[in-house]
């Protein structure tokens, strides 16, 4: 019986740690983001050791984009478990302003003794989507409450001085 329990619990370790081994978190900055505003993917990495690790030509990660088609490679180490994985880097990839549309970005790990593949082909990929909207229109800013004070005292003065201008003019005489 304390052999099956040991069996198992070293099952359960290999297992967890092979899961934990190539995870990640990515999302959009802003969350739902528009035409006109830049938009960025935030990627959060763990894994033993943690992840994205350099390839054999010294490149961590690569990032192509098609049009609305974005593939997301990384380097991964396998080979080493851990119960738990440390959390990896963050790293944010600016996409700039994205035209309107629906996207699709596929990231897939590759081993570290591996150059990035030229596509997705054979790969396993986790798929991502998200949409860029209309643009949100701009708010007009509102008048503070100094801005509006000048202006109802310039308009009081206006109105206080346009009778003196009038009187000064005198009634228009008519010439017949």
């Amino acid at each position: 019986m304390k052999a099956m329990f040991v069996i198992l619990l070293t099952v359960l370790y290999l297992l967890l740690g092979g899961v934990a081994q190539a995870q990640w978190n990515l999302r959009t900055i802003p969350e739902l983001p528009t035409t006109n505003q830049p938009t960025s993917f935030f990627a959060t990495f763990s894994g033993c050791p943690a992840q994205p690790v350099d390839n054999i030509d010294g490149l961590p990660y690569e990032l192509r984009v098609n049009d609305f088609d974005i593939d997301f490679f990384y380097s991964v180490s396998f080979g080493d478990v851990c119960p738990l994985p440390p959390e990896g880097p963050s790293l944010t990839f600016s996409m700039g302003i994205l035209p309107e549309g629906e996207y699709t970005l596929r990231a897939a790990g590759i081993s570290e003794q591996e150059s990035f593949p030229a596509d997705m082909t054979g790969l396993d990929p986790v798929v991502f989507e998200f949409t860029v909207g209309e643009p949100i229109p701009q708010p007009v800013p509102a008048l503070n409450m100094p801005a509006a004070l000048i202006m109802v005292l310039i308009m009081i003065s206006g109105m206080l001085l346009l009778p003196a201008h009038l009187r000064r003019r005198g009634p228009k005489k008519s010439q017949h």
